[in-house]
This record gives C-alpha cells, structure tokens and sequence, in this order.
C-alpha cells in the first residue's frame, strides 16, 4: 500500500516520529499543490492536509520565510519589498501582483501589501481533485496542539493498519518543529494580544475579530 500526501499550496516535509517498523519500507509521495491534476495508483490511500482559513496566515508566513532559504520577512515586507521577494518564486509571483496593482518599484506601502494580503487571507481555498482513493483529510490545526497531533496520527496509522508509537525522539522533533515555526508564533501573538504586532499580524488578527476568516 503506497501513502499519498497531498498538501494543496504547502510544501513540507512531515516528520511523524517512530512508526512501528512494518512501516520503514513503504513508499511514501508528497505532492505539492493537491488542486492540480495528480494520478493516483490504485492502491494508494490519499491524505490530504487541510488548511482552514484562520489559520492560512501561518502558511503565508511560513511559506516566504522558509522557501529557498529566503529571508522574506512579512512584518518588515514594507522595506526593501522587491529585494525580499524577488528571493523565492514565490514571492515574485507576489511582487508581479503588486506591480500590476501598483507599479513597479522597490518598496510598497503597509496600506498596498495589506490590500494584497487581505485578499490572500479571505479568498484562501482548496479545490481538491476527485479521487476514487481512500481520502484521510488531516487537520493542520492539530499540528499545533501534542494531543490533536497524536490522535490524527493514530487515526492515520488505523487507516493504514499499523501502529503509530511516538517515542522520545518524536517529542524532541515536535517541540523543535513549534520552536523553528515562524508562523506559529505570529499566531500566538495575535491570540496574546500582544501591543507590539507588526502589519500583517494587526491585518491577520482584524480579520479573525471580524468573522471575515469564518
């Protein structure tokens, strides 16, 4: 039996600790952008990572910071804007719609990257293939809580007809996974409230107080 990961517009590797070992040799496939034409062998069983738009932000966030090795920062995208985006595809694809919308030129304002940036937030969505596959769809929410994590793992691995037995080394791996995560941590803030939010922290945030992210 082959697992198909398929992840719509996140790319990411998922590290899931220690399976039990009837599982080390089965072929595991992440596909990028799951809203494309994809085959799927027959066999395989197909999971697919949901993000619900509250939460899109932390891919945003995630996805220019980490693509390429860029160092694209959102809260400071209002300095130098063409430099950090034109590190990534990416970001230049982002560079090209603010150019249509605005110009060309170095650096946009607060007030143009936020149009831009409340579109992506509100109008997030996936439209996933029709499949005749097996059809998981994983949460990615639980990736931020230890308990809804281990249980979306154990229903995988019930699918699957293994075990899934995390180990210390998966515990290690997880808090580094929360530590490193960019994202996360721009969601935090928002939910502490904190004064010292940058733009698109205040965008993000306005829009969840709002219902616009419902």
């Amino acid at each position: 039996m082959n697992l198909t990961i398929t992840i719509g517009s996140l790319k990411m590797a998922v590290a899931i600790g220690a399976w039990h070992s009837d599982f080390a040799n089965r072929p595991v496939q992440a596909w990028h952008r799951s809203d494309k034409k994809v085959l799927y062998a027959l066999n395989d069983t197909v999971i697919r990572i949901s993000v619900k738009r509250p939460y899109f932000g932390i891919v945003l966030i995630n996805h220019l910071s980490r693509t390429a090795d860029s160092q694209v920062t959102l809260g400071n995208l209002d300095r130098d804007t063409a430099t950090q985006l034109s590190q990534c595809e990416q970001g230049r694809q982002i560079l090209h719609s603010l150019a249509t919308d605005h110009s060309e030129k170095a650096e946009y304002s607060i007030n143009e990257l936020s149009g831009l940036f409340k579109h992506k937030l509100i109008n997030h969505r996936y439209c996933w293939q029709y499949c005749d596959n097996p059809v998981y769809d994983f949460e990615f929410a639980s990736f931020f809580n230890l308990d809804d994590f281990c249980a979306e793992l154990d229903r995988i691995a019930c699918l699957l007809q293994i075990r899934f037995i995390p180990d210390s080394e998966f515990y290690k791996l997880y808090k580094h996974f929360l530590d490193s995560n960019q994202g996360w941590h721009s969601w935090c803030r928002i939910q502490e409230n904190r004064p010292d939010l940058d733009w698109f922290e205040q965008l993000w945030k306005s829009l969840l107080e709002s219902g616009q992210l419902d």
